[in-house]
């Protein structure tokens, strides 16, 4: 009995400053909205549209997901939105380099195909 609370007391001493949830703190992000160079005036939502979305504290919002989900270890407090911004690129360019992308293989596996993500490329 003395040797379990020994061992006990031992351990806890050892593992004192060790905690086993890993502590976050507040990261601001920057969300920057951006449109491609061929559509210059199309622009689906405005930025406060997104800002609310980001950093309201509102069931949908990220802000609050990643409070709910660590149980307020993790905030996004401090949030911006910057936009929008026209690329220089147009939508058709950014398409060829995914596509430019996936055909080099990826590690040793080489059966990728990029085309799931296209329509993350299109405009909402």
């Amino acid at each position: 009995m003395f040797g379990r609370l020994l061992f006990l007391l031992s351990v806890i001493i050892l593992f004192k400053s060790i905690y086993g949830i890993p502590r976050r703190r507040n990261e601001p992000w920057t969300l920057i909205l951006c449109k491609f160079a061929d559509l210059p005036y199309y622009e689906p939502k405005p930025p406060e549209y997104f800002r609310q979305w980001l950093t309201e504290d509102k069931n949908d919002s990220i802000e609050r997901y990643f409070s709910d989900v660590s149980n307020g270890v993790y905030t996004i407090n401090g949030s911006n939105v910057v936009g929008w911004i026209t690329l220089p690129y147009s939508q058709k360019d950014v398409l060829r380099m995914v596509n430019a992308d996936s055909a080099a293989p990826i590690g040793s596996d080489t059966s990728f195909d990029a085309s799931f993500f296209f329509h993350f490329l299109s405009p909402f």
